[in-house]
């Protein structure tokens, strides 16, 4: 299957050794009724937008998006996915086009930033709206992940052997909905109820890359991150992964038990966190 090819299983000729899942493109648009009309369009596999980020800008996406969310790339992923994922498309999402353009000088090229923005963008994909980012790496954004003196592809690993063995597709996972102690301390994840599973990314709310480019204290950050919807007074395994690791043998942390409280909340207790860190939960 073919982006602009015929959406009938007899219009898919090209030679290819493989399907590939059939969708098409409104650019920035997103209309909401095209990609959940699966009687007339059956054959379309996922929703698809474009949309590239530029510094002090967000005339497409107004509704969405304030200026400063080009500065922190986790919190820019996380809008958009959540803002689709309330209009319900009944597919997965992907923004098959993503880039940040900055007016005055491109960071990421000159790698400003040691691909922190890659990292929170990739991490922050947990979030429960379920949006895939697919970064150009053609012109202007050619050297972002891979240039001369860098080569950012190692961060796409750290995140898929975190959730190599997550069964998002039983069809059971749900925002977990985490709360926080401190505004300095975000959690993004998602929980499966039934089995008693969940899995967080959480993150030092300062450590965006417009905060290092521009040389802002960072201070570690003290909090407690809750999830609710546990059996009550029960004990789980929580795993806690070092998100930079590309290593799967090296990226667990440590395992420790904790137990839930009389409403089945368990509470994450997050001592001097400088940037990011990623738990699983399970019985």
């Amino acid at each position: 299957k073919y982006m602009h090819t015929a959406f009938i299983p007899e219009g898919q000729t090209a030679p290819h050794p493989n399907s590939h899942p059939v969708t098409t493109s409104f650019w920035n648009g997103f209309p909401r009724q095209f990609w959940n009309d699966r009687e007339t369009y059956p054959y379309i596999d996922y929703a698809d937008i474009h949309h590239y980020a530029r510094s002090g800008e967000v005339n497409l996406l107004a509704n969405v998006y304030m200026p400063d969310d080009f500065y922190d790339a986790a919190l820019f992923s996380t809008k958009l996915s959540t803002a689709l994922h309330e209009r319900s498309p009944e597919m997965p999402v992907v923004r098959g086009e993503i880039g940040f353009l900055d007016e005055a000088i491109d960071l990421f090229a000159a790698n400003g930033t040691n691909g922190v923005w890659l990292h929170n963008l990739i991490w922050s994909g947990i979030n429960a709206g379920g949006l895939s980012e697919l970064y150009w790496t053609g012109a202007p954004t050619r050297d972002h992940i891979i240039g001369p003196a860098h080569d950012h592809r190692l961060m796409y690993r750290t995140f898929a052997n975190f959730m190599q063995a997550v069964p998002l597709n039983n069809g059971r996972y749900a925002d977990a909905a985490p709360t926080s102690s401190t505004p300095d301390l975000r959690a993004w994840g998602q929980m499966d109820a039934t089995a008693e599973q969940a899995h967080l990314w959480i993150q030092n709310a300062n450590h965006t890359w417009g905060n290092i480019a521009q040389g802002r204290p960072i201070p570690p950050v003290d909090g407690q991150i809750a999830i609710a919807g546990f059996t009550p007074e029960k004990s789980y395994t929580v795993t806690w992964w070092d998100t930079y690791q590309p290593d799967a043998a090296q990226q667990i942390i440590r395992s420790e038990q904790v137990a839930t409280d009389e409403d089945g909340v368990i509470r994450l207790e997050i001592r001097g966190l400088e940037g990011d860190t990623a738990v699983q939960i399970e019985p």
